[in-house]
């Protein structure tokens, strides 16, 4: 197995958080509004498009380009003040065995979404669309939060937020992400017992 693969089975325990721990603070893709059913962090490899306000063609053709297990993420480049995916996009997302989509652009269909029950991130959500111009890219590069996200980049997803892994980083990030958990859940083994987080930490 190389590291461009995802590993058969990821911890449960490790969330967006260990990861970017376990990164240096790294990968953060910013702020969501997040709907996403409960449970354990979602991981897939980024199918990725970049696209204007309200031009939803692109996405659609990501979400052509995508297979079981993968994750959509675009982005508008010059502003969100018009919808880029909606129901049926995620429908067929999810139909396609898409694990979650990441939008940092506008979505709408809100109640819609909430009663699909699949992951989804979005910058904001809006009533209206555009129109399909067909004048975004898929599969290139796009930057998210001053991140950037190439095609085959791994994604975490989960109630925090979403953090991106460089697909040759996954292996050491997923062993430097079990450490982190197991010396988070020393300290809290500590806190349960009466110790200060002062004497813990050594503040």
């Amino acid at each position: 197995m190389t590291d461009s693969v995802l590993p058969d089975r990821i911890p449960e325990a490790i969330s967006t958080c260990n990861l970017s721990d376990a990164m240096g603070r790294r990968g953060s893709l910013g702020a969501f509004q997040i709907l996403s059913p409960p449970g354990a962090t979602v991981y897939g490899k980024a199918v990725t498009c970049e696209t204007n306000n309200g031009d939803w063609w692109a996405v659609v053709k990501a979400i052509d380009a995508a297979g079981p297990g993968d994750i959509v993420v675009a982005t508008s480049l010059n502003g969100n003040s018009k919808a880029i995916m909606g129901e049926l996009l995620a429908n067929s997302a999810k139909l396609r065995g898409v694990v979650a989509m990441v939008i940092d652009g506008a979505v709408r269909d809100l109640p819609e979404l909430k009663a699909l029950g699949f992951p989804i991130y979005a910058k904001n959500f809006v009533p209206n669309a555009g129109d399909p111009d067909r004048e975004g890219k898929v599969g290139v590069t796009i930057t998210i939060n001053g991140v950037g996200i190439n095609p085959g980049d791994f994604l975490a997803c989960d109630g925090s937020g979403v953090v991106c892994v460089p697909k040759g980083e996954i292996r050491e990030a997923i062993n430097k992400a079990e450490a982190v958990v197991e010396k988070e859940s020393a300290i809290r083994k500590q806190i349960a017992e009466g110790k200060r987080l002062t004497d813990i930490l050594n503040f």
